[in-house]
This record gives C-alpha cells, structure tokens and sequence, in this order.
C-alpha cells in the first residue's frame, strides 16, 4: 500500500469517526451498562466521558477506527525511529536524536498499552455477570493528544539546523533523511490525533462537538 493510500485510509476512517460522533450528543460518561431488557446506555463513571445513546456498535466502531489508524501509523514509526537513531551516533546531533527516539518509543508503548487493553476490556465484557464493563484502553493514548503538536516542532528544529550555511555535510544528510520520514509521518500523526481529541474528555480542555 502506497503513501497516497494510506492517507486516504486515514482520512478517511477519521471522517467515519467524526461522522458517528456527530450524530450523538455528548455527555461525561464513562461506563457502558446494559439493562435487564439488552438496551444499551452509558451510566455516570469516574474516569472517561462517553457519549449519551452511544449504541454497542457504534462504541466498538469508534475504538475500530482508533485501531485501523494506530496500525497504519506504527510503521513510519519504525522508519522515523530509525533515522533519529542514527542522528543519535553523531555527537553533535546526540540529543536531538535521542529525543526524537524517545518520542518515537512513546508512540509504540503508548499503541502497545491500547492494543493490551483491548484485551482487557474484552475479557471483562465476557465474565462480568452485570455486563457493566470499564472501557479504559482509550486513556492509554492521550500521548496522542499533544504528538502532532510535539512532531512538528521537531520538524522546525530540523528545518532550522539546516537553515545553517555552514552545516557540515554528514549532519546535513542526517539531518534531511529525518526531515524526510517526519514529513512522512506527520498526516499520520495529525489524523491520529484528531480522532483521540474529538474523544470528550480524553484529552486535557477536548471538548464534545
């Protein structure tokens, strides 16, 4: 699958996501419980707001979406992850790489934790007896809050280092093949996280919409 591809997938999984929420008014929740006669409904909980009249279907078709996107994303991670990593061997650049690599592992703990929890939520939906079940693998990407933002200003960092005549040529390849895989990456990174902050209250002062 080519770039062009992947970001249409993307953008347009996010639309479906914009387009499920819309439909919805939304109101702090955090638990999704089922009467006694199947009807599902969100109840007051303490830890993720979630939307009133939220079905089943459309619950798990949000947290689908969330799932296509993280995996498409993990890749160019990788790719990323690669090229600072190799920045990080030149003393001059040491720090800089280390940041972006670092920035990079929270990207894959972060994806990781939401894949596990998954799980999780999934096992407690089949064993508890009361049907009232904890979705809390959401919270684990609120790194992906704010990862767009804190992408881009590793981009103007690079565009700024290289902005300098005087750049020995070693770190100025160096310095372009990281350019090249954030410019790669960034819509990813952009789209990701326009469906995490449309989540209300997953992200510090998100909204409902």
């Amino acid at each position: 699958m080519n770039n062009g591809h992947l970001t249409y997938s993307l953008n347009h999984s996010a639309n479906q996501f914009s387009s499920i929420n819309a439909r919805r008014p939304q109101l702090h929740r955090s638990r999704v419980s089922f009467s006694k006669d199947e009807d599902c409904e969100i109840t007051a909980g303490a830890s993720l707001p979630r939307q009133a009249g939220f079905t089943l279907i459309e619950l798990l078709a949000v947290i689908s979406i969330i799932a296509v996107l993280i995996g498409l994303l993990l890749p160019a991670v990788q790719n990323l992850r690669q090229q600072a990593s190799m920045m990080s061997n030149h003393s001059s650049l040491r720090d800089f790489g280390k940041e972006i690599v670092g920035f990079c592992d929270g990207s894959v703990r972060s994806a990781k934790s939401f894949f596990l929890e998954l799980g999780t939520d999934a096992k407690n939906a089949n064993s508890n007896p009361q049907r009232n079940v904890d979705l809390t693998s959401l919270q684990s990407l609120t790194f992906f809050c704010t990862a767009d933002t804190n992408l881009t200003g590793f981009q103007n960092q690079v565009n700024d280092l290289l902005a300098k005549s005087n750049l020995p040529a070693v770190q100025r390849t160096l310095l372009n093949n990281t350019l090249a895989a954030i410019d790669n990456i960034l819509p990813y990174y952009q789209n990701v996280g326009e469906v995490v902050r449309s989540v209300a209250g997953l992200c510090p002062g998100s909204t409902s919409q």
